[in-house]
């Protein structure tokens, strides 16, 4: 019986081969590249924190006036605004859309009760979504202007003390929480993110403007910290607005110097 002579064959890939897939490599990761950058900027950014909105209007009585307002009722405008909250709020629409929604619904405001929401809407959205101060204090001044008020989200500890350095290295509150800063003529309001008044030394952190003695910035490795002097506490108050950026910090630190401690300085003249 005869024996097979043939030698094996070399499985060493010849440089035409790895000439070919070189050029397949070369042609290839820039597009997978691009694919997962494209990936990423797709993808929805977390919505900014904002109140919850007013409660579902109840419609009025029918009026026998023929005459129709100018711009929206109440129950309509609330309605619409409702539909652009929850639209933002569970990522069917994005920040940009919903920015230029409210901007529109805005002008068609037929009262102050409705035009100051609004207004507090945009305000976050500008300053905490868009890094952009100069509009945020605009819409906060209108929120203001339409008796209401500006909001800004904070974070502080509940003991309003300092930052501090924890193990991993990173600077935090040790004792963390969000809420709301709430400024309107003549008063600072800490609340927590269900509107509820915060404390400081069993002193509701509800401030006047003749009650203030100091507004600061305060630096604390990367971030931006506002810090509050009163009369009535031991303890003065710390905290960050957003993202603890210094743009955050210099809007809240102007916007209390104007409507709180300019209307407390006005009442002391008198």
């Amino acid at each position: 019986m005869g024996q097979n002579n043939k030698m094996p064959q070399n499985n060493k890939e010849t440089p035409k081969d790895m000439k070919r897939q070189l050029i397949y490599l070369i042609i290839i990761l820039p597009l997978l590249s691009l694919f997962f950058t494209i990936e990423i900027y797709a993808q929805p950014g977390k919505p900014i924190l904002t109140p919850d909105p007013p409660p579902k209007p109840k419609l009025p009585p029918r009026s026998s006036s023929r005459i129709k307002p100018a711009g929206l009722t109440t129950v309509e405008y609330t309605n619409r605004y409702r539909i652009i909250y929850y639209d933002y709020t569970n990522s069917k629409a994005n920040l940009d859309e919903t920015v230029t929604k409210l901007e529109d619904l805005v002008k068609l405001a037929s009262d102050d009760s409705v035009r100051s929401i609004t207004y507090q809407f945009l305000g976050l959205l500008y300053l905490h979504g868009r890094n952009d101060a100069g509009k945020a204090e605009w819409a906060m001044e209108q929120a203001i202007k339409a008796n209401g008020y500006a909001l800004v989200e904070i974070s502080f500890d509940n003991k309003w003390r300092q930052m501090t350095k924890s193990r991993s290295g990173e600077y935090d509150f040790e004792d963390a929480g969000r809420g709301w800063l709430k400024i309107e003529p003549g008063r600072v309001t800490f609340t927590d993110l269900k509107s509820q008044t915060l404390v400081n030394d069993k002193t509701p952190a509800s401030l006047s403007g003749q009650q203030i003695r100091d507004v600061s910035k305060t630096l604390n490795s990367a971030y931006t910290l506002v810090k509050i002097t009163t009369d009535n506490t031991k303890r003065p108050y710390f905290f960050a607005a957003g993202a603890k950026r210094q743009v955050e910090a210099d809007l809240v630190i102007k916007l209390i110097q104007k409507h709180v401690l300019g209307k407390a300085t006005a009442q002391v003249r008198r």
